[in-house]
């Protein structure tokens, strides 16, 4: 039996060392990433799928950025008198003005219902925030949100469905625990927007399982590529 399962093993070795040995030549011939930000959705997530973990996110920064006529934020970018500040992953639209058209990117593509993120820092010059949830290898969606847009969505979850659970701290702030009262809580978003605190925010909800807040949210935010940049130009 023992001889039997070493044998197993030792053929799914072989294939997996074949299989990791084609991905690297393959990694190797796509060459700059960059190359491939005007592929379909669903070609996309083949070039997606195939690079390795660091690469795979800067790919897909590029591709939404393109898919919203924009481009990825680059130090460069950014006035120097200004840097050591986040302003985000993209800009949306051709133009490239702090505090009008730069957004946080939040891309999610793991299995399940979430949507959200970590590390929103409120207290930021970010107008824009963007959920990019991919559903499957044909379908996604992309949802808009103003900086206020988010935040008041954040109390209106809160108040309504979860509570104290409303959001939570990225890296442990040491202010929030489990009792800390819900408005309390509320009220620090707030701070954060006056930056009177800055604090590392994890948001996010189950689209799966929370059905009714999440028709709310697509109803309200999601959009068309074409609507989101017309969203974040008109302002």
């Amino acid at each position: 039996m023992e001889t039997t399962d070493h044998s197993k093993q030792q053929l799914l070795l072989a294939e997996a060392r074949a299989v990791l040995t084609q991905l690297q030549a393959v990694r190797k011939r796509i060459g700059s990433s960059s190359e491939y930000y005007e592929l379909a959705y669903p070609d996309m997530w083949v070039i997606y799928n195939t690079l390795s973990g660091k690469q795979a996110e800067k790919y897909i920064e590029g591709w939404v950025a393109h898919l919203l006529q924009g481009a990825k934020l680059q130090s460069q970018d950014i006035p120097e008198e200004l840097r050591g500040h986040d302003y985000g992953d993209i800009w949306v639209g051709p133009a490239k003005t702090l505090g009008s058209n730069n957004a946080e990117l939040k891309v999610i593509l793991r299995d399940g219902g979430s949507i959200g993120g970590k590390q929103f820092r409120f207290y930021e010059n970010v107008p824009y925030y963007i959920f990019f949830k991919a559903w499957s290898p044909e379908r996604y969606e992309l949802f808009v949100l103003s900086k206020q847009e988010l935040v008041d969505e954040i109390k209106y979850r809160g108040r309504k469905y979860t509570q104290l659970r409303a959001f939570g701290a990225s890296q442990g702030t040491g202010w929030m625990t489990r009792t800390t009262p819900l408005e309390s809580k509320l009220a620090r978003l707030d701070e954060n927007l006056s930056k009177a605190n800055r604090d590392l925010i994890t948001w996010e909800f189950n689209a799966l399982t929370e059905t009714e807040y999440y028709t709310r949210f697509q109803k309200l935010y999601s959009l068309t590529p074409a609507q989101a940049v017309a969203k974040i130009q008109q302002q």
